[in-house]
């Protein structure tokens, strides 16, 4: 009867965070949702265009300071192999290491190769973005199971963000307008967020060289066990942003626009799934310390509600897609229609499959996991290559489909297989 009760108090205590997460998460997606179709609408399917080639740029130059550290850290602070304060030091400090000089040359690049005009303006602000960029510790809130302030900060980012838009934005915008917003908000909240993170750990300051040594130690240590992840990085680029340059170069700037905001909306729906996601890891991880049968039994009773979950909301964005496609943003975004609605398919394709992927990193099968996501990555790459001069947007949604089904798929039949081992 204790277990039982202990049991229950865990699941309430779930559901009671979840329900946190996500009533910041959907505020925060209702307000990205009217900001950034209204935005859309004011720049343009071409000027979206252009920004969204420069949005990827900056998500393709991050991997080399983002990739593989989120999940390390995450495991290493839930199992108490390190302690927050240590780990978001050593993180924080590589990433700004790496990501400043990277800035500058991002920025030198520009400068050489793009004509004077508001394009090489929205190039330029590749180079902040970068630097906001390195500077985001999602992580710790969610190792040290804080999520509901990390929801609500991103909720008052997304407020902001749309604020601007509503302020500033008129039709006939120029190209990099919406960065120039990414870029002040980025740079408010990710002060703010910094000061949450570190004031969450409750951290005494250790003495200036101590601090570096442990700093760069744990550094050495997390980059060590992330490398598969460095890898996975890489590969997830090729299956979620690889397909907006592909479709700028075959389809033109249009049709990049109009996929990404098709991306961005259901992105917004992500970010609701997450609300309930993202509290599991660390769950998952300690689960796995009691023994890997008691982690498969939290799998099995997350699932059910995972599965209906999914597929209420994928009719919800059926239903609201041609509403927001073709009476609010018009015409020129009207062909974005069915891909939204596929894409939202695939969203709801990781939110089911987030509980095979965060199995196997809790079981630490990070070969299992890295085998997976080289496989959907090839299947997006061929995919896409294949579907895209013929069928345009709808081709890129359903290779993303097709690429996350395959990841999900593998994660399942690899945790399957993986078999406790008695000492």
């Amino acid at each position: 009867m204790t277990a039982a009760r202990g049991d229950g108090q865990q699941g309430s205590g779930l559901a009671r965070t979840a329900l946190r997460v996500a009533l910041f998460n959907a505020t925060a997606n209702a307000l990205l949702l009217v900001g950034n179709t209204y935005a859309a609408r004011c720049l343009g399917a071409v000027n979206v265009g252009i920004g969204a080639q420069v949005q990827v740029g900056v998500q393709q130059a991050a991997l080399a300071f983002n990739g593989g550290l989120e999940m390390t850290s995450v495991r290493a602070i839930a199992s108490g192999q390190e302690s927050a304060a240590t780990v978001a030091r050593a993180v924080l400090a590589f990433r700004l290491a790496v990501a400043v000089p990277l800035a500058l040359a991002w920025m030198a690049w520009a400068l050489a190769t793009q004509e004077p005009g508001v394009v090489r303006t929205a190039w330029l602000l590749g180079g902040p973005l970068l630097v906001i960029a390195a500077v985001q510790l999602p992580f710790v809130f969610q190792a040290t199971e804080r999520m509901p302030r990390w929801s609500a900060l991103t909720a008052m980012s997304a407020l902001l963000v749309a604020g601007a838009y509503a302020l500033f934005f008129r039709p006939g915008m120029p190209a990099g307008s919406d960065l120039w917003v990414l870029v002040a908000v980025g740079t408010v909240m990710a002060a703010v967020s910094v000061t949450q993170a570190f004031a969450g750990v409750h951290a005494a300051a250790p003495a200036p060289g101590m601090r570096w040594r442990d700093t760069g130690a744990v550094a050495v240590r997390l980059i060590a066990q992330s490398w598969r992840y460095w890898l996975l990085a890489l590969l997830i680029f090729v299956y979620t942003a690889l397909p907006v340059l592909l479709v700028a170069r075959m389809q033109g700037d249009a049709a990049a626009g109009v996929l990404r905001v098709c991306l961005q909306l259901a992105s917004g729906l992500e970010l609701v799934f997450a609300s309930i996601n993202g509290l599991l890891l660390p769950r998952l991880v300690r689960a796995r310390e009691e023994g890997e049968h008691v982690l498969r039994a939290q799998q099995r009773s997350y699932l059910r509600t995972h599965i209906a979950l999914a597929v209420g909301a994928l009719v919800v964005a059926a239903l609201a897609a041609p509403f927001v496609f073709d009476r609010f943003l018009g015409p020129q975004f009207q062909e974005g229609t069915a891909p939204f609605v596929v894409l939202a398919l695939s969203r709801a394709v990781v939110f089911v499959g987030q509980l095979a992927v965060w199995g196997v990193i809790a079981l630490r099968l990070d070969g299992v996991l890295l085998a997976a996501t080289a496989c959907g990555a090839l299947t997006s790459l061929a995919l896409n290559l294949a579907l895209i001069p013929g069928h345009s947007l709808l081709g890129a949604a359903w290779a993303s489909v097709a690429a996350e089904a395959v990841i999900v798929s593998l994660c399942w039949l690899g945790q399957r297989r993986y078999r406790v081992v008695p000492a």
